[in-house]
């Protein structure tokens, strides 16, 4: 009985990593969008080759992150796709 808990539990607490970490990135995905809104309210009294180098540096770094946290949900999404509690 203890040991059916323990794997129930194991299972229940995989499934809330992985959600929680799709929320965090689908986050990601969407403050992606609305910082591009603000780059252009950003640009008064600049020169515009240093703002596009600007955000073409932060959408970089925005990427690496999102491909980082990638990288650490999907192996989890696999190994619960396989597990039959999920």
């Amino acid at each position: 009985m203890w040991e059916a808990a323990a794997i129930l539990g194991e299972g229940m607490r995989k499934s809330v990593l992985l959600r929680g970490g799709i929320i965090l990135w689908l986050l990601l995905m969407m403050g992606n969008h609305s910082h591009l809104a603000s780059i252009n309210m950003d640009s008064w009294g600049r020169d515009p080759q240093e703002m596009k180098l600007r955000h073409f540096q932060q959408r970089l770094r925005f990427l690496k992150l999102q491909l980082l946290l990638a990288e650490l949900i999907l192996p989890y999404g696999c190994l619960l796709w396989k597990d039959p509690l999920f």
